[in-house]
């Protein structure tokens, strides 16, 4: 069996212990190298290890099968580096460094990831990066569940969940969605990045949309706030509860009660319910409703009739 007190620190110790063959799947194999050279870890094969624990500065390759992955499980600590092809578990923590694909994660205490093709739960100000290709199938793009002070980038198709106290950017057509946890943070909109953000109970955030962003955010009625700031192309949809818009350069928004707008530049916004809209400079207010309340921000502003819904 392998000794518990047992630790790695070249190829040629890794090497002689995978090849004594006592040893259960159960087993873990600690690694505690120098950064060069790099450390590769062979494939899984039973009866291997399932565990590889990093420490110090070791940096690893997770060698994968021929169209494959390697199987192991690897827990990252301190300023270790692991690299590789489908990981079956990663737990990385007290500012490890991981870049994977195909692998299942989780990341705290400061921890820094990035990722493709890959699921990911982020908590204890770690950062993570999920760069999936464009147009990727949403079965396979990673997806990112992040709490507690968690930073997160999204780029590609690649999907997020945030949380509390975390901040959020996202990229390309990466999508936003609504996670199990009250969100408390700022979420970043480029590209024609998207958040779709359904049924929120109690949440309180800020949402910044560029570009040709998509913002689509429904909250229980008397229940949390969100605040949406668009610009560029940016379209805004706000489907209940309250929310705080301000429009700027060619954004547009459709609001409805107990949404109160700012629309500036060359803005389109139109008003439905009770809502009540102050606009500047070119704006454009369309009203569906008689309850929709218009105020004059600027002396060129336009709007368009009352109408009823």
């Amino acid at each position: 069996m392998i000794p518990s007190d047992a630790v790695v620190r070249s190829q040629a110790e890794l090497d002689a212990l995978l090849r004594v063959g006592d040893y259960g799947p159960s087993d873990a194999i600690t690694i505690d190298a120098a950064p060069k050279p790099e450390l590769r870890v062979p494939p899984i094969r039973h009866p291997m290890p399932r565990t590889y624990r990093l420490f110090g500065r070791s940096v690893v390759v997770a060698l994968a099968e021929k169209g494959g992955g390697n199987g192991g499980s690897f827990d990252v600590y301190g300023s270790a580096v692991l690299e590789g092809v489908g990981c079956r578990h990663v737990t990385v923590g007290s500012a490890g460094r991981v870049d994977v694909a195909d692998a299942s994660i989780e990341a705290r205490d400061r921890a820094q990831v990035r990722c493709q093709r890959s699921r990911v739960t982020a908590r204890d100000y770690a950062s993570v990066e999920a760069a999936d290709a464009r147009g990727a199938i949403p079965n396979f793009a990673s997806r990112v569940e992040a709490v507690n002070h968690a930073t997160v980038i999204l780029r590609g198709s690649s999907r997020g969940q945030p949380g509390e106290l975390v901040q959020l950017t996202a990229y390309d057509d990466a999508l936003v969605e609504k996670g199990s946890m009250q969100m408390r943070g700022v979420i970043r909109l480029y590209d024609r990045a998207r958040c779709v953000w359904r049924d929120g109970y109690d949440d309180r955030f800020t949402i910044e949309a560029h570009d040709e962003a998509y913002v689509d955010v429904g909250l229980t009625p008397g229940l949390g706030e969100v605040t949406i700031v668009a610009r560029g192309r940016a379209k805004v949809i706000v489907r209940g509860g309250a929310a705080l818009v301000t429009l700027h350069d060619d954004a547009t928004a459709d609001v409805g009660t107990g949404c109160r707008v700012e629309a500036r530049g060359r803005s389109q916004v139109v008003g439905r319910g009770a809502a009540r809209i102050k606009r500047y400079d070119e704006a454009a207010v369309d009203a569906k409703s008689f309850d929709v309340q218009v105020h004059e921000g600027g002396p060129t502003a336009r709007v368009a009739g009352a109408r009823s819904s």
